[in-house]
C-alpha cells in the first residue's frame, strides 16, 4: 500500500483532482474494499508486534553481551575487536538478527 489516505489513493489511481476525494470515499464504502483493508491493516499489525518483540530480545541479548567477547583490552588500555569467529555463539546470533532486522 502506497497511500493511507483515500483521495491520494484516488489521484494515483488516475482520477482528477477535482473528482479523487469523492471517488475515494466512495471506494471506501464498498465491502470487499473495507474487508481488504482491515486486513491489510491486521496484517500489518502483528508484524509490527513481531518487530517489536524481535527488538526487545535483541536488546536484552546486547544487553547481556559483555565488551570483552567483542573485542580485546590490552594491559595498555588499547582496544582491538576481536575476530568474529572468536565471538561467543549467543553474540554472532545477536548480530546476526540485527542485521535481518535492520534489512542491511
Amino acid at each position: 500500500m502506497k497511500d493511507f489516505y483515500v483521495t491520494g489513493a484516488a489521484l494515483r489511481a488516475g482520477y482528477s483532482p477535482k473528482t479523487a476525494r469523492q471517488i475515494g470515499s466512495n471506494l471506501l464504502s464498498k465491502v470487499s474494499i473495507s474487508v481488504a483493508l482491515q486486513c491489510f491493516y491486521r496484517e500489518r499489525r502483528e508484524e509490527s508486534l513481531k518487530t517489536v518483540e524481535d527488538v526487545e530480545k535483541l536488546s536484552e541479548d546486547v544487553a547481556f553481551t559483555r565488551i570483552t567477547d567483542v573485542v580485546h583490552i590490552t594491559q595498555d588500555g588499547l582496544t582491538f575487536a576481536k575476530d568474529s569467529d572468536d565471538w561467543p555463539e549467543h553474540v554472532k546470533q545477536a548480530v546476526k538478527k540485527a542485521w535481518s532486522l535492520l534489512r542491511i
